[in-house]
């Protein structure tokens, strides 16, 4: 085996003594005497006809890479494709078996409540209310019931309870959530007489109120409104 300079330059400068080719290695795997005993020998020949610089042999081949196939181009770019590739089966949910999220149209309500000790219940629609529209109400019940009752809750009961799309807050969620506040309300004080301005009678008509069409605000600044409000409030003095 004869080397050129230049592969006795290349591999002296990567410090290798002795350069066996593949089939000498092959040989050794089929018959390991033979090779070790061939080893030997080619040391021997290589030294013997090597110059005084270091034995080396032919730079390694450069092997051209073989071309990338299409499916692998696609893949690396796409990387959702290759994520699809490679995710087991059993967390790919197929868009067709997703069950979509099925709520009813929420309604939107309010009701605000005054509820007096004599079991005089006063409620109205309207919520940003003022001194005004408190008095009001204060002089409906004082008239209904006399002046010595004080109200034991004044608060509001909103819907929907949740800025939430997702939650069903139906017309069905909205009445089972209403009638537990009534309840809630009857402990505090038992209606006996339940007086419902403009619209607020819509989810209490199970009550039996005593409807007043116009509402507060519109009692303020119309007396012919007032006129009528005393007189359909006499028949439903306590």
């Amino acid at each position: 085996m004869s080397f050129s300079h230049s592969q006795l330059t290349y591999l002296d400068h990567l410090g290798i003594d002795v350069w066996l080719t593949r089939p000498a290695f092959e040989q050794d795997v089929a018959a390991p005497v033979q090779a070790a005993s061939g080893l030997e020998q080619v040391r021997s020949e290589l030294l013997a006809k090597a110059s005084p610089a270091p034995i080396i042999a032919a730079p390694p081949t450069i092997q051209t890479p073989s071309p990338v196939p299409a499916q692998v181009r696609e893949a690396a770019g796409n990387p959702a494709a290759r994520l699809a590739q490679i995710a087991p089966e059993s967390f790919v949910t197929p868009a067709s078996t997703a069950a979509p999220v099925s709520t009813a149209p929420a309604p939107r309500f309010n009701i605000q409540f005054w509820c007096y000790s004599s079991g005089v219940w006063i409620i109205s629609g309207e919520v940003e209310l003022s001194p005004q529209h408190h008095m009001l109400v204060h002089n409906v019940a004082h008239f209904l019931q006399g002046k010595k009752r004080k109200p034991r809750h004044v608060g509001i009961f909103s819907w929907p309870m949740l800025d939430a799309p997702n939650i069903d807050q139906g017309g069905e969620i909205a009445s089972k959530y209403l009638k537990q506040h009534i309840d809630q309300l009857q402990k505090l004080t038992k209606c006996k007489k339940l007086i419902a301005f403009d619209e607020s009678s819509t989810w209490l008509t199970d009550m039996s109120p005593v409807v007043v069409p116009c509402s507060l605000s519109e009692l303020l600044v119309n007396i012919d409104h007032k006129k009528a409000l005393w007189q359909q409030l006499l028949p439903n003095q306590l």
